[in-house]
């Protein structure tokens, strides 16, 4: 699966979590698209979440809130997109506990609090498998 990224979705996602973590903790947003093309990202959702240094947490009401909203206007949250410290990789915490276990769901690490240039090739891209597990990918992120 791929993810077409829009340059200006993200440049907002990229100022977001540098605005939100501040270089100094995690920041986690949602990429979304419409339930008939899952493949191109057409809105960031930057959920209210509390964060650390080295992990974060997702408001619970604010992701029902979300959830009811997009049954309402066809859209699906289809990659986590969140930061770590130093080098990104996929967690244990990153593998239990993401926003969605549907098969296809895809999770995007940042490193280094998203503070650097753009690097595709230094973040860390995973799909959720039908058996459960995360496979690591080559970045599939393209920016169109």
């Amino acid at each position: 699966m791929g993810l077409q990224v829009g340059e200006r979705l993200l440049e907002q996602s990229l100022s977001t979590m540098r605005r939100c973590g501040g270089g100094r903790r995690e920041c986690v947003l949602f990429w979304a698209a419409r339930a008939s093309d899952t493949s191109r990202v057409i809105l960031v959702e930057h959920p209210a979440h509390t964060a650390t240094r080295d992990g974060y947490s997702v408001d619970g009401n604010w992701l029902t809130q979300l959830w009811e909203r997009m049954a309402t206007d066809d859209t699906r949250v289809v990659a986590q997109v969140h930061t770590h410290p130093g080098v990104a990789f996929h967690s244990r915490t990153d593998d239990a506990f993401p926003a969605l276990s549907t098969p296809g769901f895809v999770s995007v690490v940042i490193p280094r609090y998203a503070t650097e240039d753009l690097d595709l090739g230094s973040w860390f891209v995973a799909e959720l498998q039908e058996d459960g597990n995360w496979q690591s990918q080559p970045p599939l992120i393209v920016i169109t």
